[in-house]
C-alpha cells in the first residue's frame, strides 16, 4: 500500500541562520511536524497517544543534503513508514523546493515505548496496518554508523544544564535540541567556509531537566571535506552518552 503524507511549509526568518538559510534544527523540526501531523491524520496522534501512555522516540536520523532551503522558500515535506518490527518502525522523508526541485532527504528509526514503565512497547497491528507502506526507503539498508572516535581525538567543550525549554511532551530533550547544540559546538572556520551536506544522529539515552551535558567533539579532514563528530556526555557519568552526532561537512 502507498502511503504517502505531505506537509507544505514557507520559510520563516525566524528559522534561518546568518547566511540566510534554514538552519538545521528547524529542517529537522520540519521533518518531526510532518510525521506527527501524519499520525494524527491517521487516527494515533499525541493526544490520544498521551491518554494511552504510549509515545514514539526517534533512535536515529540519517539526513541527506543537496541544499539548504532559504528565507521565504516553500517548501513540501513528504513522508511514510516503512519497515515495522515488534517494537521499532523506520520512517522516511524527502523535502522538495516549490519547482519539485529535491532538496533533502532522511531515513529514521523510532521505537514505541510505554511512557509509564519508560519501555519498549508492543506497536498495536491496528496501528501497524495504517501505517506502514510499500514505498521503499528513502535511504535503504541504512545502518546508522557514526565513527567512533579514540578519547585521545576528543576536545571538551563548555558543559550546560538540560531546562524545562529543551524538553517535549515524552518529558525528555526534544530531538531537535541536540542538533542545535551539535552544530553550536563547531568552530566558526569550518562553519563560515563549509556546508553541512550529511547529518547522522544516535540517541543513546534520554536527558531530562537538571542533567548536565558534557559535549566532546572530533574534528577529521581529507583535505576536502570536513568530519565533525559530537558525543553529548552526563557531567556526573561521564562513560554515559546521551547522544552521538556526526556532522559531514563540504565546500
Amino acid at each position: 500500500m502507498e502511503n504517502r503524507f505531505k506537509t507544505d511549509f514557507k520559510v520563516t526568518f525566524f528559522e534561518t541562520d546568518t547566511k540566510g538559510r534554514i538552519t538545521p534544527g528547524f529542517l529537522l523540526a520540519f521533518f518531526q511536524d510532518t510525521a506527527i501531523n501524519h499520525s494524527e491524520k491517521l487516527g494515533y496522534g499525541i493526544d490520544r497517544l498521551m491518554k494511552e501512555k504510549r509515545g514514539w522516540a526517534i533512535l536515529n536520523w540519517h539526513i541527506s543534503v543537496k541544499s539548504f532551503p532559504k528565507m521565504a522558500d516553500k517548501l513540501t515535506v513528504t513522508t511514510w513508514c516503512g519497515k515495522c518490527g515488534r517494537h521499532q518502525a523506520e520512517r522516511s522523508f524527502m523535502i522538495q523546493a516549490e519547482g519539485g526541485e529535491d532538496l533533502a532527504c532522511a531515513v529514521t528509526n523510532w521505537a514505541f515505548i510505554d511512557l509509564e514503565k519508560r519501555k519498549p512497547a508492543v506497536i498495536p497491528q491496528d496501528m501497524e496496518e495504517i501505517f506502514v507502506s510499500d514505498i521503499p526507503s528513502i535511504i535503504e539498508n541504512e545502518k546508522y554508523r557514526i565513527r567512533k572516535p579514540s578519547e585521545e581525538e576528543f576536545i571538551y567543550g563548555n558543559g550546560f544544564r538540560v531546562e524545562r525549554s529543551d524538553l517535549d511532551t515524552n518529558g525528555h530533550v526534544n530531538n531537535t535540541k541536540y542538533l542545535v547544540w551539535a552544530v553550536d559546538c563547531v568552530e566558526d572556520e569550518i562553519y563560515d567556509n563549509y556546508d553541512i551536506y550529511d547529518i547522522k544522529v544516535t540517541y543513546r539515552k534520554e536527558a531530562k531537566r537538571g542533567n548536565e551535558i558534557i559535549p566532546k567533539k572530533a574534528v577529521y579532514s581529507d583535505g576536502k571535506d570536513v568530519e565533525t563528530v559530537i558525543y553529548f556526555t552526563d557531567k556526573n557519568e561521564p562513560q554515559t552518552v546521551f547522544t552521538q552526532i556526526s556532522l559531514g561537512w563540504r565546500k
